[in-house]
């Protein structure tokens, strides 16, 4: 592959790949390429996989940890206030791709928050009630357009995530204004 691709990691040259693969005329070569990026995702996912396994594998307090940390860089210089309540009850054992999915969400609806919404408030919860993870994510900035929601690439990209691994996405402006962003895992002790 030297020299054939461009100098890129790994989900470049996937992604770079997937461009080519669509762009092929021949379908023969076609094939071919695409059996390719078959081959490369399941590697990356299974690496991936592998490091997140490693990354998380130290406690779930850790994790924990990670999520604070993460509320309070995203919010550090902004003038926005944040009401973050992270109960660790219920919440050891989680899958390290689960663990993923939930902080990829919640630096995704933070980023949309600073960006989008004008907010000056943010509630952020992050709990077990009755073996269901939930995370919601609430501000009081200016709500979501009914335009934004389906076009977005950021909001869905994380409702993709959140529902390969089996959980649920729920965007809604609130009667009061603002946002509130809810992901819910059922299930999680299996």
């Amino acid at each position: 592959c030297a020299g054939l691709l461009p100098d890129l990691p790994t989900v470049g040259i996937l992604n770079y790949l997937r461009v080519k693969t669509d762009k092929e005329k021949d379908l023969k070569e076609k094939t071919n390429m695409a059996n390719a990026c078959k081959i490369l995702e399941t590697s990356y996912n299974k690496t991936r996989s592998t490091s997140h396994d490693i990354y998380y594998d130290e406690t779930d307090n850790h994790f924990l940890a990670t999520l604070s940390n993460n509320i309070n860089l995203f919010f550090s210089n902004t003038d926005i206030k944040v009401n973050a309540e992270i109960d660790t009850v219920g919440m050891e054992g989680l899958s390290a791709n689960l663990k993923t999915t939930i902080l990829y969400t919640l630096k995704e609806g933070i980023t949309n928050i600073i960006k989008h919404a004008k907010a000056t408030a943010v509630d952020i919860l992050f709990y077990n009630s009755d073996n269901t993870l939930l995370l919601e994510i609430a501000d009081n900035g200016t709500g979501l357009s009914k335009k934004s929601t389906g076009k977005s690439m950021g909001l869905n990209s994380m409702k993709e995530r959140v529902e390969k691994m089996g959980g649920r996405m729920e965007f809604a402006t609130q009667q009061k204004g603002g946002t509130i962003l809810k992901a819910s895992f059922d299930n999680i002790s299996r």
